[in-house]
């Protein structure tokens, strides 16, 4: 099925109508062309019209005595009485019209078969897309057919509302005993797919991602099957994806691009927000047990967590400096060395995103801002310390944080002079790398 446009010129009662096609395919046509029931329904209505137009059509009814009654409407042969003055005059008195049904032939009458909705009066374009697919997957499980069962769809979201794409998807799952090849640009619909029945076209080769294929494994497919939703599934449709672990990461990102020049939409980037769940049910998505790769570079932010501060009784301490800038090169070695093939890892490199902020030369001082105008009750006089307690403690407000600083961001874009200047050494440059391998640059 090519693109759904014109569903309505597929349905509608017209010569060689694809509607007529199929059910002449259907056992209940095929080889009963001059016995099937409708054949007799038809021959019967000819008669009647040509009686009609006769004046010769019998009409019952019953009067309110109860007595029937045998009336011959004449309204039909008034027309043809009328187109007789004239015939006489063209040919003579001794010819006459006559009114004839086409053929009966069970071809001709199933060309004069719409199919429609019942009790849907004014139907969309999204009904009768969905109400010619259901017409060819009739013709798709006739019965009389020992061939190949093959359905190939284009663009199957045409017309049909995030809703409706959900039900079509479900319902064509549910085929059995024929194989149907759909091209899609809807997340939704790859959201409701198996993920092992999918499969990506990119730079020229396509990749099915069946078990044989990926390097996912069977947990990964049980859980992608599970929260593979709507806003993740774009991923299949991007150019570049950044996996990111939550909304700060997500909400900051589009910002910073745009601080450093890139517009991540325009370079068909998606941002993934796993929510700190395990990157590799979503990385392994990428990677392939043999060649050709895919080429999509997918870049996955996380933090190296690595502590600097530590309870100790009622008092948060700071670490040993060395200590724990030797644990956290080694946790980002451990991080980066799982890179492979497109999917490489981009890590912050003190504690979390938010630590990172603070050390960062560029917004640590738009960052104690914001911190301080969100969290007022808390005495920031060391703000490090201060700042340490509530990552420790999980206190911070890190969405309502990040969505702050990103709006100051934007604002400063528009400024003549801008203030806020990303460096090229910076403690987020962690994520300015990560966007960049995402868009190519």
């Amino acid at each position: 099925m090519k693109p759904l446009r014109d569903a309505e010129n597929e349905l509608v009662a017209k010569r060689n109508s694809r509607l007529s096609q199929i059910l002449l395919g259907d056992e209940a046509f095929k080889g009963r062309e001059n016995t099937n029931e409708l054949v007799h329904i038809f021959s019967s209505l000819k008669t009647s019209l040509e009686d009609y137009f006769e004046g010769e059509f019998e009409v019952k009814t019953t009067n309110e005595a109860g007595e029937e009654q045998i009336n011959k409407p004449q309204d039909g042969k008034q027309i043809k009485d009328k187109i007789d003055i004239y015939i006489k005059g063209f040919y003579g008195d001794n010819f006459e019209a006559a009114f004839n049904a086409t053929s009966n032939d069970i071809k001709s009458i199933l060309e004069k078969l719409t199919l429609f909705l019942k009790d849907e009066l004014n139907p969309g374009l999204g009904t009768l897309n969905r109400l010619f697919m259901a017409a060819e997957l009739l013709h798709l499980n006739k019965s009389n057919w020992s061939g190949l069962r093959l359905g190939l769809v284009e663009e199957l979201e045409a017309h049909l509302h995030p809703q409706a794409q959900m039900q079509v998807i479900e319902a064509f799952q549910k085929q059995g005993a024929i194989q149907l090849i759909l091209t899609t640009h809807s997340p939704n619909l790859a959201s409701k797919l198996k993920l092992e029945n999918l499969i990506i076209c990119n730079n020229g080769n396509a990749f099915p991602m069946g078990d044989p294929y990926t390097k996912l494994s069977g947990d990964n497919y049980k859980f992608l099957e599970k929260f593979l939703d709507t806003t993740k599934a774009n991923l299949f449709f991007a150019k570049g994806v950044i996996l990111v672990e939550g909304w700060a990461e997500e909400i900051l990102l589009p910002s910073i691009a745009k601080a450093i020049g890139i517009n991540l939409t325009e370079k068909g980037v998606s941002i993934v927000n796993i929510g700190h769940i395990g990157f590799e049910h979503y990385s392994k998505i990428y990677l392939r047990n043999v060649e050709p790769f895919m080429t999509i570079p997918v870049a996955v932010i996380t933090d190296s967590d690595v502590k600097e501060y530590e309870k100790d009784a009622n008092d948060y301490i700071k670490r040993d400096m060395d200590t724990v800038q030797q644990e956290t090169q080694q946790k980002i070695e451990s991080i980066i060395g799982q890179a492979e093939q497109s999917v490489q890892y981009f890590v912050a490199p003190n504690w979390t995103l938010e630590y990172s902020l603070f050390k960062s030369t560029s917004l640590t001082t738009l960052f104690q801002t914001v911190v301080k105008a969100i969290h007022t009750g808390t005495d920031w006089t060391d703000f490090e310390k201060a700042l340490a307690k509530k990552l420790i403690n999980k206190g911070l407000k890190k969405t309502e944080i990040a969505y702050q600083i990103a709006n100051v961001i934007d604002e400063d874009l528009i400024k003549p002079e801008r203030e806020i200047q990303i460096g090229e050494i910076d403690a987020i440059n962690y994520l300015v790398n990560a966007i960049k391998y995402a868009t190519g640059n």
